[in-house]
């Protein structure tokens, strides 16, 4: 049987089960068999179940109408059924040999023939990239010199500067004791992601922070100056907030909330660790707080929750009424995100205000902003940020969606990840 058949078979039947994201299964050692397997081996079954995540109800279907299970004669665990159907029928082949691939070989035929009866094709996921390991210096713990001082001690060697796609992904394959300077947000750092367990004793510290880059683009974006009064909106667990007070240098104040009690105490642990002391964390649902008790706040990051659709790892669980709800999701997330924009805009004395989300959908994203700007265009302009970042919102949404910027991981390197400025 081939290897990554039996694991990748338990990879899906947990994530179905929902005991982990695909990569905390696969990348951060939740399989023990798969703890000390090359990151070569983890990217081919990672792509593997992700692909068969994407079409799990019509596979489901095609070995269920095939009578796969009842007729092979050796017993196969059924996701990892599922697994060798998908290669079978999408890849036209399956890898490894053995008695499980000889079984189902046996009943190609059939397989294909309810493939065909289905309505429609099987789908390879695109979005299958595996992204760079991006690190944020805490200045507010250390240096940069410092941070080059200790990854030095651990065989570290600074690369420089990677230009593009092409570079990063060479780095990927081939080099784990390698970093990089980001080339958009300062003091951030681009590792391979086979370097995660040497850099966790670093992170452990407090001076180094594990932080998408996509992530570090609201606080970016927003710029507040120093001693200015901030309020992070929806703010646990608490990286924006870090990157904020960062920018601020611990001067000045920053008002976190989240209506959240449980993720609000992980939160204050995070930034005591990351010495973030300017910050005053909030159990408070934003949208309660009254714009009058904060008269002097100029700045504003509102970054709600969202379908986390962006993740790359987060692949949503199996559900054949997915698109209805889905619909319904996106327009009860929407009401609350236009709400919660629109709040942060009526606040007296805010010159600034960033939207953003980690989500790829138009209705969380352009349609959000351009309804609050709308409201609110008399007061405010959307701003052209970063004019260098190719990715750009949706202009057959919304006619200055172009201000705003989106991030992808195939153009990006990035999660997937939205951004606006009010100013």
């Amino acid at each position: 049987m081939a290897f990554e058949y039996k694991i990748g078979g338990e990879v899906l039947r947990k994530f179905i089960e929902k005991e982990g994201s695909l990569e905390s299964l696969i990348f951060k050692s939740k399989i023990r068999n798969l703890r000390s397997k090359p990151v070569s081996l983890k990217k081919r079954i990672f792509a593997l179940v992700i692909n068969a995540v994407k079409n799990y109800e019509q596979l489901k279907a095609v070995i269920t109408n095939a009578k796969l299970e009842e007729t092979i004669s050796v017993p196969i665990p059924h996701h990892s059924l599922v697994l060798m159907t998908y290669d079978l029928l999408f890849r036209r082949g399956m890898s490894g040999g053995g008695q499980w691939k000889r079984e189902v070989l046996n009943h190609k035929d059939e397989l294909l023939s309810q493939l065909r009866s289905t309505k429609s094709p099987l789908k390879e996921d695109t979005n299958n990239i595996i992204l760079p390991r991006y690190v944020r210096v805490n200045t507010l713990l250390t240096t940069r010199q410092e941070v080059e001082n200790i990854l030095l001690k651990h065989k570290f060697v600074f690369g420089g500067e990677l230009k593009n796609n092409s570079q990063i992904d060479h780095f990927l394959q081939n080099d784990k004791l390698t970093y990089f300077n980001d080339n958009t947000i300062p003091n951030l750092l681009t590792f391979s992601r086979e370097a995660t367990k040497l850099l966790s004793p670093i992170v452990e510290t407090g001076h180094l922070i594990f932080q998408d880059k996509a992530s570090c683009l609201p606080a970016s974006v927003l710029a507040p100056a120093q001693d200015c009064v901030v309020i992070d909106a929806c703010a646990a667990p608490g990286n924006k907030t870090s990157f904020l007070a960062s920018l601020l240098g611990n001067k000045g104040r920053i008002y976190a909330f989240d209506i959240n009690r449980k993720r609000l105490n992980e939160m204050k642990k995070n930034l005591k660790l990351w010495g973030a002391t300017c910050v005053d964390a909030v159990c408070c649902d934003f949208l309660k707080v009254k714009p009058a008790d904060y008269k002097d706040v100029e700045y504003i990051l509102v970054d709600p929750s969202c379908s986390g659709s962006g993740m790359v790892n987060r692949v949503s669980q199996p559900n054949t009424n997915q698109s209805t709800e889905l619909e319904m999701r996106l327009g009860k997330l929407r009401n609350f995100q236009v709400m919660a924009l629109k709040h942060a805009l009526s606040f007296p004395s805010v010159t600034r205000v960033v939207y953003s989300t980690c989500s790829v959908y138009q209705q969380e994203n352009e349609m959000v902003v351009k309804e609050a700007f709308e409201s609110y265009a008399d007061l405010f302009e959307l701003k052209y940020i970063l004019p260098d970042w190719e990715s750009r919102g949706k202009k057959e949404v919304f006619e200055y969606a172009d201000c705003c910027l989106r991030a992808s991981p195939e153009k990006d390197r990035t999660i997937g990840f939205f951004v606006a400025l009010f100013s």
